[in-house]
């Protein structure tokens, strides 16, 4: 039974901005309690425990106000506070956060560049997390030319902004600009004998992507699992990426007719990420690959709950007037055209045609 090949891979978690680049004390911070409760705070994000580090975050922000109104240690918290919201998919608190940490890091001369970017960066990891990706693509392109002016450009930092682009671009459909910053990034880890990150493993995982997009499926696989061994070395690090990972060699399985095999991974992913708080797309998506292996297997009962589940959070995580949310009604529709349920394909494809409408109407009358 024919599939969808390009709306199975994820490219991406858009994470590890926060975890590589969220956090940087000023040079000489006093160990006080400021720094006791960043500390606590730390720890609790590095085990997922995202109440505890806002809680910690919070205290910590608040000794840094005593400190004065445009502090450095303020925009520190701000920072770390806004990356726990991120998480937790509090994204208006975690924007608020972010914006008044650039402009204390604006205001401070002691700062540097250094400072600026990672919250640029991370700007860029907030907007990408909601789909916005023009705006994501201009804050990592704003982080990438302050680096490449401070730092030339063959460094770290370059390699990591320049994959957090790649997956961007994959994101917005421009797969050629995708495959040649993606390639700069792995470029440059080769040359600078970088360590193997789940930064690395979001490059292979847009490689992998372009080869799976042209079915050369033996490298795709080859590089999903490199991408997943990676990340299974960060148990600290977000689980998303390690869920990400599982579901494209999954999806490699699904297309190459090894479908038990990409059924156990499949269902190993939707447990990784249902225990992974702001992981709503990513498990929406699972749900939807799900569907498409009982579909191809016709199971269909199976492969309608599954779709059922996927279009429920899909509404919750794009919302129900959203346009996202209207494609993917169309993508399971076709889904159920396909198996010969026309009158619940002729309701999906009614209801996102009516959300169109609806946003046509709305923007005409700004």
């Amino acid at each position: 039974m024919k599939t969808d090949a390009h709306t199975r891979i994820l490219s991406g978690a858009l994470v590890f901005a926060i975890a590589a680049m969220a956090r940087a004390a000023p040079a000489q911070a006093p160990e006080d309690l400021w720094s006791k409760r960043t500390a606590q705070g730390l720890a609790a994000f590095r085990r997922g425990e995202y109440s505890d580090s806002e809680r910690f975050f919070s205290k910590a922000l608040a000794e840094a106000e005593r400190l004065g109104p445009k502090d450095p240690h303020i925009a520190v918290s701000l920072n770390d506070l806004g990356a726990t919201y991120q998480r937790q998919g509090k994204y208006q608190l975690a924007e608020s956060c972010y914006r008044r940490a650039m402009e204390i890091w604006e205001l401070s001369s002691s700062s540097g560049y250094e400072h600026a970017v990672r919250t640029l960066a991370n700007m860029g990891s907030l907007y990408g997390d909601q789909g916005m990706y023009a705006q994501a693509e201009f804050f990592y392109r704003s982080a990438l030319r302050d680096t490449q002016r401070a730092l030339g450009r063959e460094n770290a930092q370059v390699a990591f902004l320049l994959s957090n682009l790649g997956h961007i671009y994959w994101a917005r459909g421009q797969r050629a600009a995708s495959r040649k910053v993606s390639e700069q990034a792995m470029a440059l880890w080769g040359k600078l004998n970088l360590p193997e990150t789940p930064e690395l493993a979001t490059v292979l995982n847009i490689l992998g992507s372009i080869d799976y997009a042209k079915h050369r499926y033996g490298r795709a696989s080859a590089l999903f699992q490199h991408a997943l061994s990676i990340d299974e070395r960060f148990p600290d690090a977000d689980e998303t990426n390690i869920a990400r990972d599982l579901n494209n060699v999954a999806t490699v399985y699904l297309y190459t007719n090894r479908l038990s095999e990409a059924e156990v991974l499949f269902r190993r992913t939707l447990t990784v990420s249902e225990r992974s708080p702001g992981s709503g797309r990513l498990t929406a998506q699972v749900l939807y690959n799900l569907g498409e292996l009982y579909r191809t297997d016709e199971r269909f009962e199976d492969a309608q709950v599954s779709y059922r589940s996927a279009a429920e959070m899909w509404e919750k995580t794009f919302g129900p007037e959203s346009q996202e949310f209207a494609r993917k009604l169309e993508q399971i529709a076709r889904a159920y055209r396909t198996m010969a349920m026309y009158i619940e394909a002729r309701n999906l494809q009614n209801r996102a045609k009516e959300i169109q409408l609806r946003s046509v109407a709305q923007t005409r009358t700004r």
